[in-house]
């Protein structure tokens, strides 16, 4: 199984979301079914049954997609961050050597992204929050200071030399 990396707060939205699902299974879908099959007269040539069929299924899929998640959760609140390295919950300061633009990366899970981004672009707006799963994490994972990256990206390539690394200070009453 892979491990899921992911803020704590983002595995509590999740849990919310799961909720919310098996909420919606156990207490709408049935009676959207029937209420479906009653009006619609019956199961043949009838889209509103289909409908909430299909619903149901993506109800259902969504759980188990949340389940999987959540089952395989580890939490980058309590990863020990040294900072010498670029890793998960690194705030990584960095110099474009093209523009000299520099620019703060936060790299976090692809769920934290999904569920906090907003949160976090609010809270902390000098930052970039990125997913250790995108192209740009992927080149900074693992190096240290003064170190020039290379990052090819879909339409270019950015040239990056790493000038910082330090944890990244999470506000417990974050997201």
């Amino acid at each position: 199984m892979n491990i899921n990396w992911m803020l704590k707060s983002t595995y509590y939205k999740m849990v919310e979301e799961l909720n919310r699902c098996k909420r919606q299974l156990e207490d709408c879908m049935p009676e959207q079914i029937n209420q479906a099959f009653e009006t619609g007269g019956g199961w043949h040539d009838n889209p509103s049954w289909e409908c909430a069929l299909n619903e149901q299924v993506k109800l259902n899929l969504r759980c188990t997609e949340l389940n999987g998640a959540l089952a395989a959760a580890m939490f980058i609140d309590d990863l020990k961050i040294v900072g010498n390295r670029v890793s998960l919950g690194t705030e990584v300061l960095t110099k474009d050597l093209d523009t000299d633009k520099e620019e703060i990366f936060v790299i976090l899970g692809s769920n934290d992204i999904i569920y906090n981004l907003s949160f976090l672009n609010e809270n902390s707006p000098d930052k970039t929050f990125i997913s250790c799963i995108s192209p740009i994490a992927g080149s900074i994972l693992k190096k240290s200071v003064q170190k020039k990256v290379v990052i090819r990206l879909p339409f270019s390539t950015q040239r990056l030399l790493i000038l910082d690394i330090k944890p990244f200070i999470f506000n417990k009453g974050c997201c």
